[in-house]
């Protein structure tokens, strides 16, 4: 696939970002760097992690390998079904949607109105995710992205609305035959009229009628063990495909931070303050980390591609 076109609109709204062989890297915060698309599973050559180390300000890479033969440690949410529709749902979310669209009018929004009405719903999402992303409650930061996705080909945006107001929106980009879902939040007043069940779903069943759209995804399973989410996707009919989700870490900190010691040091921290994502993350990344450092050895023997398969 072509990465450019979602490279430019990562750095366009304000991320960090390289670009090598096997995909889009993007930084995320406290140092770390993402690659996307999340369904490339071709692993890292030496020469990609040289260049990514060659920044100082990167601690660590996160990326998708073919799943393992055991339990898998990730994973994407995806609709590919084309006739994607109500029989897809989970029998309550079904219900759900019903009601949304017969109280909602779902429909695609300019991103200049996003950026007026939609940072309330980020920080009310976020804040009942017990989680922060600056991207989204900063307001010069969401500004940025909202100018992006205003400036960018491929980038779309949809809102649901309860009496004119914006109840629920969500923030995509198309690139390759595949509709990315990048955020969805909620104004918390309009939850009990289900409109984000009636705007994911229109929307999904929309793009999956679209020609040379071949699948939805809504991203990958969160990091944290905040699952609300998940299960929304779950519910929602996308299938969960499961993947091996690796981390690797700037050699000169991997064994500080792999070692039994410190991963023993954080999960007490993390059981003692449950409520803290970033405790919860920081557990996750060591612990995948850890599994990552213990298959090097087996890692070329994955199946590799060409290119990710959506």
């Amino acid at each position: 696939m072509t990465y450019e076109p979602i490279a430019h609109f990562l750095q366009t709204a304000g991320y960090d970002v390289e670009t090598t062989a096997s995909g889009v890297w993007y930084g995320v915060g406290h140092g770390f760097f993402v690659r996307v698309p999340p369904y490339e599973t071709r692993p890292p050559s030496p020469a990609e992690l040289a260049h990514l180390w060659r920044r100082p300000r990167i601690l660590g890479v996160k990326y998708s390998l073919p799943p393992s033969d055991g339990t898998p440690t990730g994973g994407i949410y995806i609709v590919r079904d084309p006739d994607y529709d109500f029989p897809n749902l989970q029998a309550t979310q079904r219900r759900k949607v019903r009601r949304g669209l017969e109280r909602c009018e779902v429909r695609p929004i300019s991103f200049t109105r996003l950026q007026t009405e939609g940072l309330v719903l980020n920080r009310e999402s976020l804040a009942r995710q017990r989680r922060d992303d600056p991207m989204l409650s900063n307001a010069e930061k969401w500004t940025r992205f909202c100018s992006a996705g205003e400036t960018c080909e491929g980038a779309h945006a949809w809102g649901a609305f309860v009496k004119g107001d914006l109840a629920s929106y969500a923030a995509l980009f198309v690139a390759d035959g595949v509709v990315h879902i990048l955020h969805t939040m909620s104004r918390a007043a309009y939850l009990k009229q289900h409109s984000s069940p009636a705007l994911i779903f229109s929307l999904t069943q929309t793009w999956m009628r679209t020609p040379g759209v071949r699948a939805v995804s809504f991203g990958p399973a969160g990091l944290s063990s905040w699952k609300g989410l998940d299960a929304f996707k779950s519910h929602m009919g996308f299938l969960f495909e499961p993947l091996t989700f690796a981390v690797r870490l700037r050699p000169i900190i991997s064994s500080l931070l792999t070692n039994r010691l410190t991963r023993r040091m954080v999960e007490v921290l993390a059981n003692r303050f449950p409520d803290n994502d970033t405790m919860r993350r920081v557990q996750r990344v060591l612990t995948l980390a850890t599994h990552t450092t213990h298959s090097q050895s087996t890692t070329a023997t994955f199946p590799t591609r060409q290119g990710g398969s959506a």
